[in-house]
């Protein structure tokens, strides 16, 4: 069982294909006695792409509880959000076996490329949306501050330096089955009577999913589900 989510928000349905690829910067050379030489160097971004639809009218058995809480339009103005914002987010993936055993997870802070609508009478009524993502690194910027000496050298000082993303990294951990908020903050903090500090910062989230599953409350953290994706501050 996949589940997909960007920016914290599940999506309806799960792709049926998701491509991952991590890209290249190697270089080659030819050097003068004909021979070639490939430069290795770090990989580039990663480029990720899929596409999923959105129901508009039909009701299908397979769709997860994320589609009754936003209609297509409202996902559409999420994604628009999500690119105009200039702002990079998360795009994670879980993975579960049929019977209910976590595998691997896909995490990974993403800035939205591009996305594309698509409508065909064929299909139906339904809302197709073409999606590509590109990994996010923050980067550094520095200002230089330029002097000429007595003796007429010119000197270069680093002025200021400031980290060019706006927004700082958070972590993030998807809930498995079988985690408790005791555990998972042993996992984070090495100590798992700071449970109270993870379940402050979530609450809302977690609230909201008891509340899905039927309970009145998730007693404190005390109930949460797999999937649930959580912030760790």
């Amino acid at each position: 069982m996949y589940k997909f989510y960007m920016a914290g928000a599940l999506l309806p349905i799960a792709p049926s294909k998701l491509t991952i690829k991590i890209n290249n910067q190697n270089e080659t050379a030819s050097l003068i006695n004909d021979v070639t030489i490939n430069r290795l160097k770090a990989p580039g971004l990663t480029d990720i792409s899929f596409s999923t639809f959105f129901p508009i009218l039909t009701a299908y058995p397979f769709m997860n509880e994320a589609a009754a809480s936003k209609t297509p339009g409202e996902w559409l103005n999420f994604f628009e959000k999500l690119k105009t914002s200039k702002q990079p987010f998360r795009f994670i993936v879980t993975r579960t076996s049929p019977s209910g055993i976590a595998l691997w997870d896909t995490n990974l802070r993403v800035s939205m490329e591009d996305y594309e609508e698509v409508e065909d009478a064929e299909e139906g009524s339904d809302l197709t949306i073409n999606f590509n993502l590109k990994t996010y690194e923050d980067y550094n910027s520095k200002v230089y501050q330029i002097t000429q000496t007595t003796n007429g050298t010119v000197k270069a000082v680093v002025k200021t330096a400031r980290t060019v993303s706006k927004s700082p990294a958070k972590k993030i951990y998807t809930v498995h089955s079988g985690d408790t908020i005791w555990l998972i903050a042993r996992k984070q903090y090495g100590d798992g009577a700071k449970w109270a500090k993870i379940y402050a910062a979530n609450q809302a989230t977690i609230e909201t999913t008891a509340k899905k599953h039927g309970r009145a409350s998730s007693s404190n953290g005390w109930w949460i589900y797999p999937g649930e994706v959580l912030t760790i501050p």
